[in-house]
């Protein structure tokens, strides 16, 4: 859990661009992982102040 957690710190960084989310398929995804993913843009958005 430790390491999910510095993981989304640095998708907080600015700095750190490597992955874009244009470049994943979501439709292939599984609609578990669509609901991980939105639940962790949820605690990003609260973390970075995101609108």
């Amino acid at each position: 859990m430790k390491d999910e957690e510095e993981q989304l710190y640095l998708v907080c960084d600015d700095t750190n661009n490597d992955i874009s989310l244009d470049e994943i398929d979501l439709n292939t995804l599984p609609p578990e992982v669509l609901e991980k993913m939105r639940k962790i843009v949820r605690d990003l958005e609260e973390r970075c102040n995101v609108a």
